[in-house]
């Protein structure tokens, strides 16, 4: 998700999804978003975060090291 979406913001999107899946794993980007509000997220279960612009390789890694992290979790 970006932090900057029009409809329904990072954060929002992420709150609905959580009372859907309380276990989702959700990876958010922003170029713009505050360090506070993404700490805020991280501690609520985000799954991580990607500053924008980044790179396809850091995405893919940051993907992986979430998925190898549920498996030995």
């Amino acid at each position: 998700f970006d932090m900057g979406m029009t409809v329904m913001n990072g954060r929002e999107a992420y709150e609905k999804m959580k009372e859907s899946d309380k276990d989702v794993k959700a990876i958010i980007s922003s170029g713009f978003s505050k360090p506070d509000d993404v700490d805020e997220l991280r501690k609520r279960g985000l799954s991580g975060f990607i500053r924008k612009p980044y790179f396809k390789m850091e995405l893919s890694q940051l993907v992986a090291d979430i998925i190898n992290n549920q498996k030995s979790g």
